[in-house]
């Protein structure tokens, strides 16, 4: 049961830095763009959203939101990796994969019902293949950064069988 409390815990903190990560993209992008950031809304139990007005570039503001949510736990994973190998590099390996597919899934998927970010998009007359490949990437990048990240280095694992080395 202490498992389960553990990685509801871990689950739910990724997901509202992954939110953190997505909004502050839509933040800086629109404050380049000249836009007013009326509302930031980050509440765990929620949707995130980034309320703005009057940007130049509307399109630009929109897709900062996913690229930052991909982007930004990828360099800290990149950082700490120059670091360490442990279980920093391992949280940070996870934090990326889980940023990048929940991303991924929300823009690629997320036109089948037309709803935030991916509604935005598509009013904006941004065409339906962009989404679908930037989902595509996404997701892959992340299932790549779990593979490779977590839960294990190769070093770490412990042989299946005696004389059976996995490295």
């Amino acid at each position: 049961m202490k498992v389960v409390g553990i990685w509801s815990l871990r689950l739910a903190l990724c997901w509202w830095l992954m939110m953190a990560c997505h909004e502050l993209g839509h933040v800086i992008a629109a404050w380049l763009n000249g836009a007013t950031i009326e509302a930031v809304r980050l509440w765990p139990w929620t949707i995130s959203e980034t309320v703005r007005e009057g940007s130049r570039k509307p399109l630009l503001d929109v897709w900062a939101g996913p690229l930052c949510g991909v982007i930004l736990p990828s360099l800290t994973w990149l950082i700490i990796a120059g670091r360490s190998r442990g279980w920093r590099w391992r949280e940070c390996g996870f934090f990326a994969g889980f940023c990048a597919i929940a991303n991924g899934v929300y823009i690629g998927a997320g036109w089948l019902i037309r709803a935030g970010d991916t509604a935005e998009m598509l009013a904006l007359d941004c065409p339906l293949w962009p989404l679908i490949t930037f989902g595509l990437l996404a997701v892959s990048y992340g299932l790549l950064a779990w593979h490779v990240g977590w839960p294990q280095q190769p070093s770490d694992r412990k042989p299946l069988h005696k004389g059976t080395n996995t490295a």
